[in-house]
């Protein structure tokens, strides 16, 4: 119930956030491994456990999968951290098999990773709402098998801010939501960026400049980033049901579908690199 108090927060509880793809609790919630009976093949599940981190699942310090027969005809772009498929229209509403998160003690990290297409939801996030649709998700090398039937969904994940000591409820629209079968989460930049938020990726070592960090203009609010390694990323933790109901929540993503490989962000892009050529 937490959860749907929370959006109804976000919506200025004008009741739009209760829909038919809203989470109910019919779904089967299957904490911990796969279970035998819920549909998916051997493959599936070795796939599934291979989602232990971020990093591991597509392509960093990932070991061989099996190869997969290969479509020619497939015109549909392979290069990148993590690609999505086209969305289809999912039953995930009726028989699910996400595995939902309910570790409130792990601190996960949400990476901000430019070849990740879409944000990727981990087992920081809590599942606020399905869209209804699915996709199937590769990695960087054609012969990585795709993990199928990732649910498009509205994410919530547990911020606690630095400077302002206070507990934020970050908002994830339009996310491909794995749940504890992911340990720490993706964030695609231009996501945030197409919703009126700054993303400064750049570590202050290399431009003193830079905030390194997320800027919400509309909330005069910075959300700095720390250091994996040379990976940016923000500390993240499951929300609580009580954090989901009562915290204040910042919408990172909007809500318009996100369609990662659209001629619009080229189209929008190249008049404006021409000019800054031409000065």
């Amino acid at each position: 119930a937490a959860y749907f108090e929370g959006r109804k927060k976000l919506r200025g509880n004008d009741g739009t956030g209760t829909d038919n793809n809203t989470v109910q609790s019919e779904i089967p919630r299957n904490i911990g491994a796969a279970n035998a009976g819920d549909g998916r093949t051997q493959a599936q599940d070795e796939e599934a456990s291979r989602l232990t981190s971020a990093s591991a699942a597509f392509g960093r310090n990932s070991d061989h999968h099996t190869p997969t027969p290969r479509n020619f005809n497939d015109c549909s772009r392979r290069e990148g951290a993590i690609h999505s498929g086209l969305r289809r229209i999912s039953f995930v509403n009726h028989r699910s098999t996400i595995n939902i998160p309910n570790n409130y003690a792990f601190r996960g990290r949400a990476e901000i990773d430019t070849r990740a297409d879409t944000t990727c939801a981990g087992a920081a996030f809590a599942l606020i709402e399905t869209t209804g649709k699915e996709c199937d998700v590769t990695g960087f090398h054609d012969d990585m098998a795709p993990i199928k039937n990732i649910p498009i969904a509205t994410c919530a994940t547990a911020y606690d801010h630095p400077e302002l000591q206070e507990t934020l409820i970050l908002l994830f629209n339009e996310a491909l939501y794995f749940g504890k079968d992911m340990e720490h989460s993706l964030i695609n930049p231009n996501q945030l960026r197409e919703n009126g938020i700054t993303v400064d990726c750049c570590p202050c070592q290399y431009d003193k400049s830079s905030i390194h960090g997320i800027y919400l203009p509309s909330e005069d609010i910075t959300f700095p980033f720390r250091l994996h390694g040379c990976i940016s990323y923000v500390p993240i933790r499951l929300p609580t049901d009580n954090e989901l109901k009562n915290c204040c929540y910042i919408e990172m993503t909007g809500e318009r579908v996100w369609q990662p490989y659209s001629d619009t962000f080229q189209n929008t892009e190249n008049p404006l690199a021409l000019k800054a050529e031409a000065a």
